[in-house]
């Protein structure tokens, strides 16, 4: 088992029965300070990079850590002393280790099999004070991982996620870094929605704001004449619309005419209005991570901890939407790859998507003819389709469920496929016949 194969992440969700650890309800806000994630630790190189990004642990990594490699490991940050004390008796006592050993506050990392990690949550749960917040945040991470959603409610209508759904790209936009300017009129851009809907698109995702590295912002009115047209156009297309917005002007009014779907990729920090608006009309709302603006986010990004980071500001975005009043049920989360970036942290972040699935929500990525892609390949946009096809497949197989693409045809095929390797299994009608082999 490696972190690029998260077999590990599959066969806890399909342990038989539900989880016996006792529920120990969090708000919000503590899930956002503890931050727990469970990742497998599966060599050396893997360990250390976890244990350099620990603050304040030793140089040397203690040799009983070292000889349980490989190990699953549950990473969070313990806000109290007391709870690192509890955390600590309980690890031991279930025969995990917990590192580095202390009793203040801060980040530990615990290995154990997963068994003793419910053990842990379990015990700490039926604590009282700061051990019993730890146990509930362990808790909810592997919960997480045994929560497959299965749709998202967008108010009068439900979207079914029992299969990962191509989340096709409508640009109504003169400067997109793939098709900007292509489909500025509307009548070209409906023609283009509703070939990508023919070719198997669950979502169709307009916008009239270019999000690439360094594009300058637009008014809301001038966003509002570029998409509101395309979704009138649209109105009796039978997938669901969404609008890819930042502001909650425009969200209004495109919920008005057929949205049902927010995609803010500012993650809520773009207008504090938007997730108002949303939980109003009783909509789906999908925070991306990002930092910054597209005008400065790719102006040196720097993390000391990535998914940590990503994970905790992602929680960040879900605490705003739920205290607005915006459905748990109808949230999505997104890492942001592209967006804040560095190439060695988008190819991270690919490589470790099905981690964000502690959080419990549904997982959407869009990497379709990024920058990344780019670099990797020497490929200039126009020609990077299969490139693309890679890292959707490989976000199927980390269990994202929404994928945001410009290339729909061909990206149904990758799913497909990477459905098939995932489930280990080829349909009947696939299958050639024994007669036909002879």
């Amino acid at each position: 088992m490696t972190s690029s194969d998260p077999t590990f992440l599959a066969s806890a969700a399909r342990l038989p029965g539900e989880s016996k650890i006792p529920t120990r309800p969090l708000t919000p806000e503590e899930e956002e300070c503890i931050n727990a994630r469970i990742f497998l630790v599966e060599d050396a190189h893997a360990l250390q990079r976890e244990w350099a990004r620990l603050p304040n642990a030793p140089a040397a990594i203690p040799e009983p850590l070292i000889a349980r490699i490989p190990f699953l490991a549950a990473r969070l940050f313990s806000p109290h002393p007391d709870g690192t004390r509890s955390l600590g008796e309980a690890a031991r006592s279930r025969g995990c280790i917990v590192a580095p050993r202390g009793h203040g506050e801060g980040d530990v990392l615990i290995a154990g099999p997963l068994s003793c990690l419910e053990e842990m949550a379990s015990r700490l749960i039926e604590e009282e004070g700061h051990g019993q917040t730890i146990g509930g945040a362990l808790e909810a991470a592997l919960a997480g991982l045994r929560t497959h959603p299965d749709h998202l409610d967008l108010g009068d209508r439900t979207l079914s996620l029992a299969a990962p759904v191509l989340m096709g790209i409508v640009n109504v936009t003169p400067d997109s870094f793939s098709d900007g300017g292509h489909f500025l009129d509307p009548a070209l851009a409906e023609d283009h929605a509703r070939a990508l809907a023919l070719a198997g698109a669950g979502i169709l995702d307009i916008g009239g704001e270019s999000t690439r590295p360094g594009a300058p912002a637009i008014d809301e009115a001038e966003e509002c004449r570029r998409v509101l047209p395309v979704l009138e156009r649209l109105a009796d297309v039978p997938v669901v619309l969404s609008i890819d917005t930042s502001k909650a002007m425009v969200a209004r009014e495109a919920i008005d005419r057929g949205a049902r779907l927010v995609n803010d990729v500012s993650g809520l920090r773009g207008d504090p209005l938007l997730a108002e608006v949303v939980a109003e009309k009783g909509c789906g709302l999908l925070v991306m991570h990002m930092r910054g603006t597209p005008r400065t986010m790719q102006v040196r990004p720097h993390y000391d901890d990535l998914l940590g980071e990503v994970m905790r500001e992602l929680r960040s975005s879900v605490r705003l939407a739920l205290a607005k009043g915006v459905k748990r049920s109808a949230l999505v989360i997104d890492p942001g790859f592209g967006f804040a970036k560095t190439t060695q942290h988008n190819l991270e972040l690919l490589d470790r998507l099905h981690e964000l699935s502690c959080l419990g929500l549904p997982l959407a990525i869009g990497t379709s003819r990024k920058s990344t892609l780019g670099f990797l390949t020497g490929r200039p946009p126009d020609e990077r389709m299969i490139a693309t096809a890679a890292t959707t497949a490989m976000a199927v197989l980390r269990r994202a469920l929404i994928l945001r693409v410009h290339d729909v045809e061909a990206m149904r095929d990758a799913v497909a496929v990477a459905r098939a390797t995932a489930s280990t299994r080829v349909s009947p009608r696939e299958e050639t016949p024994p007669e036909a082999s002879r």
